[in-house]
């Protein structure tokens, strides 16, 4: 019998990337909010720059949705 495989894959993934607030006092100081803001945008732009997706929020999560599937 011939084996007439039309598409065949292996290891499969997707992953996404979450962006959370972190749980941080309501309360900040000018000082501390010019700090968030510049180390915000420092990271936006080099995720920019390396092609990585721009994700909003202070700590990121790793979400797979698929991983390692073949058919």
């Amino acid at each position: 019998m011939e084996n007439n495989v039309v598409i065949c894959s292996e290891g499969l993934g997707k992953k996404y990337l979450i962006g959370h607030e972190s749980s941080r006092e309501r309360y900040l100081t000018l000082r501390d909010a010019v700090a968030h803001t510049v180390h915000r945008l420092g990271r936006s732009a080099k995720d920019l720059v390396y092609g990585r997706p721009m994700v909003a929020g202070d700590e990121l999560e790793e979400l797979w949705a698929l991983k390692d599937v073949s058919f």
